[in-house]
């Protein structure tokens, strides 16, 4: 499916890297302005110890095959064990 719709593709790894670029790239293609200062942001938060290998395997599989191929291919390294 192409369904023309612009797209902007970031990870959260951009934020960790580099908070300021990523959080203009995105104002950027949004075409707004910043109205105040960004809450802090922290890094290296890890949800996974809240669910069970059995969820994150049943998750990791609904993804994948609703995903677009396009979609799965920007987020599947975030399916990685």
């Amino acid at each position: 499916w192409d369904l023309a719709v612009p797209t902007l593709v970031f990870h959260y790894e951009n934020y960790t890297i580099n908070f300021d670029e990523t959080k203009e790239r995105l104002l950027r293609f949004l075409g707004m302005k910043e109205n105040h200062p960004a809450p802090e942001f922290i890094t290296g938060k890890i949800y996974r110890d809240f669910f069970t290998e059995d969820e994150v395997d049943a998750v990791t599989e609904l993804f994948e095959r609703l995903a677009l191929r396009k979609t799965w291919f920007y987020t599947r390294h975030y399916f990685d064990d």
